[in-house]
């Protein structure tokens, strides 16, 4: 993963600024509360697309409305996994990034989805960047 991207996901983590959805990019908070949550995904999404629209200067990358808060970039669509653009502006080997973990794989949706807050997960992102 892009050394940089990881230091602002991150970041962006730890900042209070995103209450933690589950099961997609962007829904409900888990604990309930009102308002727009992320999965740890979403969040590195959202990242994209401040990214996007800032340096094009124009709304190319957006969320839409509706049940499954899909993220859209061009031609490139997910709800609960990376659009690949945004796999590959960051620089991570899956659109579900994981790293291994005993005998099998981590998969960061699954922490997130799990009982894994923002900080936990922002940690293993820490330690484990060169996996991802």
């Amino acid at each position: 993963m892009d050394s940089k991207i990881a230091g602002q996901w991150v970041r962006e983590l730890r900042s209070g600024r995103y209450q933690q959805a589950t099961g997609r990019l962007r829904g409900v908070p888990k604990d309930g509360s009102d308002g727009v949550g992320f999965c740890c995904l979403g969040v590195l999404c959202e990242m994209h697309r401040e990214f996007i629209n800032d340096q094009l200067g124009e709304t190319v990358a957006y969320w839409a409305a509706g049940l499954d808060y899909g993220y859209y970039c061009g031609t490139h669509q997910a709800n609960s996994v990376l659009p690949e653009n945004v796999r590959r502006w960051a620089g991570l080997a899956s659109v579900n990034p994981s790293f291994p973990d005993g005998d099998g794989s981590t998969y960061l949706s699954n922490m997130n989805d799990g009982c894994y807050g923002f900080d936990a997960i922002a940690d293993e992102i820490e330690a484990r960047v060169e996996m991802l």
